[in-house]
């Protein structure tokens, strides 16, 4: 008669297995979680963020559990030496970035002032909401689905489709367009590459949440046409033209983005180390996947 574990085994065999598995699992958790909880009060953005947020850690850590030899590090949770070394990295790009996206609006006539909604308490809450979003997205976007692809299928086509995918999670944000659709995929891309070469759910959320709260809190713009109001400066888009603003959607609608968010694909590709810790972890799974002990 089977067991529990041989049933759990035989779920998670397959990428596709895993995939519709994790699915199911954090939608049926997400959904009951919201319906308990909008019988007593209506749960604030924050509150909806970390609901999301928990379905999501939850199913990822079921699924993992389900599997041989399973290890919570094997999702991207662990920390070693190269942490820090590509958290620095991570940084100084990061940073580089955005001291080049400033100056060039500053050169285009926009120049920073001071949002007069800026409040400390404010901003602290916008910025925790913002992590709790790029946590789960990350989770969803580069957790079990993609690491199931990339055991699977190797690395260029999980992350064209995962990016693909992460995108037309976009398609029905306010004010879409075409360039904007593009720049997620690039986006999609660069944090799929982070993941990649970290194996860090943690780094990967780092890049994403660095990316929406530059643009909130120090250009005060939307991302991907969604309004945070408490940004501590602001660059006047109407300013600038379309191409450097993106209007509402804001600055993931402009081709100055596309530009940025190359030149982080490349460096970051390049300059981020692979752990050495957790890629002997991954081929030694692969190889027990064979029935053989290294």
């Amino acid at each position: 008669m089977p067991t529990f574990n041989n049933i759990a085994v035989s779920l998670t065999d397959s990428w596709w297995k895993k995939s519709l598995l994790f699915l199911s699992i954090f939608l049926i958790i997400e959904k009951s979680l919201f319906f308990l909880i909008s019988m007593f009060w209506i749960p604030s953005p924050i509150a909806v963020s970390i609901i999301i947020l928990f379905a999501t850690l939850i199913s990822s850590f079921l699924i993992e559990q389900f599997r041989p030899n399973s290890k919570w590090y094997y999702i991207g949770f662990f920390y070693d030496r190269t942490i820090l070394g590509n958290f620095s990295t991570i940084i100084i790009i990061s940073f580089t970035s955005f001291i080049i996206i400033s100056l060039v609006l500053v050169l285009s006539g926009s120049f920073p002032k001071l949002n007069p909604k800026f409040e400390i308490w404010a901003v602290i809450i916008m910025s925790i909401q913002i992590f709790i979003m790029a946590f789960y997205e990350e989770l969803l976007f580069r957790g079990i689905i993609f690491q199931s692809m990339l055991e699977r299928f190797g690395e260029v086509f999980p992350t064209i489709v995962i990016s693909l995918i992460f995108a037309l999670f976009h398609l029905f944000n306010p004010e879409i367009c075409f360039i904007a659709f593009v720049n997620l995929f690039f986006a999609g891309i660069l944090f799929s590459i982070v993941f990649i070469q970290t194996r860090s759910i943690l780094l990967v959320t780092i890049v994403h949440f660095f990316w929406n709260i530059f643009q909130v809190a120090l250009l005060g713009w939307n991302v991907s046409g969604i309004h945070y109001p408490y940004g501590i400066f602001i660059f006047p888009s109407m300013e600038l033209p379309y191409w450097l603003s993106g209007g509402y959607f804001g600055l993931e609608a402009t081709p100055l983005l596309s530009i940025i968010l190359l030149f982080n694909i490349i460096l970051l590709n390049k300059y981020l180390k692979k752990s050495p810790f957790i890629s002997s972890l991954l081929m030694k799974r692969e190889y027990l996947k064979y029935g053989i002990n290294i």
